[in-house]
């Protein structure tokens, strides 16, 4: 195996732009709710005429989030230096 060595003077030095993305909250919710017994509410539901629509909304699982004063900014580094061979 060759040892690869290099010169300060074939070294590059690039100046790199960086992006980034902040994203806060003062508060997270998480929400999520299912049927205790899916399968016999569904047989229950489908045998009933015209459910409503409450009902079909149980027999489902269903998972919600909400965010709370929820704050996102983008924002650029500069002068990040470095150094490539």
């Amino acid at each position: 195996m060759k040892a690869h060595i290099q010169n300060k003077s074939q070294q590059a030095t690039v100046l790199h732009h960086l992006f980034g993305l902040q994203i806060t909250s003062q508060r997270f919710d998480l929400q999520i709710t299912s049927a205790v017994y899916p399968r016999k509410l569904e047989q229950l539901v489908s045998k009933i005429a015209g459910p409503s629509n409450n009902l079909l909304h149980h027999c489902h699982l269903h998972t919600q989030m909400k965010a709370y004063f929820l704050r996102a900014g983008s924002y650029k580094m500069e002068g990040q230096q470095n150094q490539y061979t």
